[in-house]
């Protein structure tokens, strides 16, 4: 399920800056919310990539809290609304220290190449 993503697939920073106990990421394989990648589809095509990268605060719960796009440059899906809530919907593992939940912020960075309907794959 794309809303479930392993937390330890991006919270290097969050997990070093707080002391969570978790696994170095692996953002590779994290495919966008469908609306997200819409809404940034113009400046991913203008910048030459199909990655978004957000900086998230993630509850104790897993839920995003709060998110700000930091590449590419010029997009601010924050004040996309279907962006925004797509991505506030994301549900990851909630980060631990010493065995307990803990509120822990993190890049991720998200693949929108394999969205339907994207041609930058195609020869």
């Amino acid at each position: 399920m794309r809303n479930h993503l392993a937390l330890s697939l991006f919270l290097l920073i969050g997990a070093i800056s707080s002391g969570a106990q978790q696994a170095v990421p692996d953002s590779s394989k994290m495919v966008g919310p469908r609306a997200m990648c819409e809404a940034a589809a113009t400046k991913l095509r203008d910048s030459g990539t199909d990655k978004v990268v957000l900086m998230l605060t993630l509850g104790t719960t897993g839920r995003v809290e709060s998110f700000q796009t930091e590449s590419p440059k010029g997009l601010k899906l924050e004040a996309v609304k279907e962006a925004a809530t797509a991505i506030k919907k994301l549900k990851f593992e909630p980060a631990t220290k010493d065995g307990l939940p803990v509120r822990v912020k993190g890049k991720a960075v998200f693949d929108c190449s394999q969205q339907p309907g994207n041609d930058s794959n195609r020869p």
